[in-house]
């Protein structure tokens, strides 16, 4: 058995080791044009601020990957011919060919950059966080200069970029265009309390904010036109949300819309073909996209275990993220969106541990939201996976003393 996949992402190589450990035999490679390899991209701000080295951006080494026998081709692919179920790629210029049995996009996406830096190439102080490449050309920029850094995008990205300027010595403003932070949907006790932790830490936080334009001198940023008057800044960082790469497979005559269309299998709509992590789209589920590290995971292995035989569905649920913010934890999983009804909460709340929420429906726990403490989400996602109840009042779980390994045996 042949098996090609395109990307070197967490979903790909996800897929690749559940392919290998289903199938001994097969022949697997990886086609990626980023020489890089799979990083783990949360990981990139520690690199930034020299917390660990590039061998520490690593997702997986690449030692690893060659005992497990799954090769990496350095090359873009182009084209995909789905009669005779091969992939086009380019390398060194020159076009080569490769055949599969069963194939996985996992694609990706490219950041989106805003109107009003369409043409961000003529500037040497303006930047994207995405890549390892990105990071590399972040850290080059903070060490050689100084000053204010606008971050424009509230988002999850936005935050820990905010964060990872202030490790880095620079000042930095935040900008979000809705009133939203971090997530749509958080508890806003819980955004009240990201927003004094930032504060504390000399982050300036504009919410509701339309930028107009950017301004420069010459081939260089200097701040932006907004809403609420002229704001200077040194540096920009964007953070305004990412397009899946769709060419390939729209050029194949594979459905794509907001991202390659994949049934609870991956499986696309065309045979033998999958599709995995940021570039896909569940048009089944309510929640269509995850275009989060550890979802995109899981995707990934799902498409790898059906791509050597298996019959394994994908569940989007629980949702899970999980960071650190000025060393204090933060997350989120399954249904915490605040702004739901028909859900029962409990909540924690104080200065030390910030703010900790459980959401609840019909007795049972559905998801859940912390800054601060010990956040367990395991043992929780055991909980609402067999839809069992503790012992006693659910706030008790946010409790610094609760004995978490005990909501495994329930």
């Amino acid at each position: 058995m042949k098996y090609v996949i395109v990307g070197a992402g967490v979903a790909g190589i996800g897929a690749a080791r559940e392919i290998r450990k289903r199938d001994t035999e097969g022949k697997i490679t990886i086609i990626d044009e980023n020489k890089e390899g799979h990083i783990y991209r949360p990981a990139l701000k520690e690199y930034v601020v020299n917390r660990i080295d590039e061998e520490g951006v690593y997702g997986i080494q690449k030692n690893i990957l060659k005992t497990e026998k799954i090769s990496i081709l350095t090359a873009r692919a182009e084209s995909i011919n789905v009669e005779k179920k091969v992939v086009i790629y380019s390398q060194n210029g020159k076009k080569s060919v490769i055949k599969y049995d069963k194939l996985l996009l996992s694609t990706g996406a490219n950041p989106l950059f805003p109107p009003y830096l369409n043409d961000r190439e003529k500037y040497s102080n303006v930047f994207a966080f995405r890549s390892f490449k990105d990071a590399e050309l972040i850290k080059t920029h903070l060490e050689k200069n100084n000053g204010i850094c606008a971050v424009i995008g509230g988002g999850v990205l936005g935050m820990e970029t905010a964060e990872l300027l202030v490790n880095a010595g620079w000042n930095a403003l935040l900008i979000s265009r809705s009133k939203n932070l971090v997530f749509h949907g958080i508890p806003e006790k819980l955004k009240e309390h990201v927003i004094s932790l930032f504060k504390k830490n000399n982050v300036e936080i504009m919410t509701e904010v339309d930028v107009i334009e950017a301004l420069s001198t010459k081939n260089k940023f200097t701040g932006l036109k907004t809403s609420k008057g002229n704001i200077k800044a040194d540096m920009v960082i964007v953070c305004t949300g990412v397009a899946p790469n769709l060419l390939l497979a729209e050029s194949a005559g594979i459905e794509v819309s907001k991202g390659i269309h994949i049934d609870k299998t991956m499986k696309t709509n065309i045979d033998d073909i999958y599709a995995a992590g940021d570039c896909a789209v569940m048009m089944w589920s309510s929640k269509k996209t995850l275009r989060l590290w550890e979802p995109c995971r899981r995707m990934g292995r799902t498409a790898g275990a059906n791509m050597s035989g298996g019959t394994v569905e994908f569940d989007p649920w629980p949702i899970y993220y999980h960071t650190f913010l000025f060393n204090i934890p933060l997350g989120f999983f399954g249904e915490f969106d605040a702004s739901l009804k028909g859900y029962d909460r409990v909540f924690k709340e104080s200065k030390d541990i910030g703010y900790r929420e459980l959401v609840i429906k019909e007795g049972i726990l559905v998801g859940g939201s912390f800054l601060g403490g010990r956040p367990f989400p395991p043992p929780f996602f055991h909980m609402m996976k067999t839809k069992k109840a503790p012992k006693g009042n659910y706030k008790n779980l946010l409790n610094d003393d609760f004995d978490f390994e005990s909501l495994w045996y329930l």
